[in-house]
């Protein structure tokens, strides 16, 4: 609906529909919101000749269409943002795991090394190149390490160390053995 109204407010001319409700109608006063539940907006424009104003141009659209593509489309959105984060939390398990479960079983270790001083133990080697895989390398490196210098201590306390032949502690150990 469009109006031309004077300055006394007479109606000069009209083209449209004039019958509304006044509650389906935005005012100045709504709220920001009232897009969303109200359907027709008032539009309006002073005419304006010589710097004098002559009257009004009034014009009220029905924006129900539009409030319904509007709703349907933060709708549409809300609906992909929840599937999109939905498939990141499944898509984040898998990663989760491949990261967290390595160092479970490096900590795992780490503790069991600590208690029974068992230095034989070494973690299955992925081969892989990232963070977890290096740090299992790294743990197997240290390990093997470990079990050399073991291996050297125990040459060095039961053999002379310049000829290699068993020295006394080896001989008292073999007897005491027996």
């Amino acid at each position: 609906m469009a109006a031309i109204i004077d300055n006394n407010g007479t109606t000069l001319a009209s083209l449209g529909n004039s019958a509304y409700l006044t509650d389906d109608v935005v005012s100045p006063t709504d709220d920001k919101w009232a897009l969303l539940y109200k359907g027709k907006l008032p539009v309006a424009v002073n005419i304006v000749k010589g710097g004098v104003p002559h009257g009004q141009l009034i014009m009220v659209g029905d924006i129900s269409n539009l409030r319904s593509q509007l709703l349907l489309t933060i709708l549409t959105a809300f609906a992909v943002a929840f599937f999109v984060a939905l498939l990141g939390v499944l898509a984040s398990r898998p990663l989760q795991l491949r990261i967290s479960k390595p160092l479970a079983q490096l900590t795992q270790a780490m503790q069991e090394l600590r208690t029974s001083r068992d230095y034989s133990v070494n973690l299955a080697d992925d081969n892989s190149e990232d963070e977890t895989g290096v740090l299992t390398k790294t743990f197997n490196g240290m390990m093997q390490d470990i079990r050399f210098r073991d291996q050297s201590l125990q040459k060095l306390a039961y053999n002379d160390p310049l000829t290699g032949l068993p020295n006394r502690l080896s001989f008292q150990r073999s007897v005491t053995d027996w």
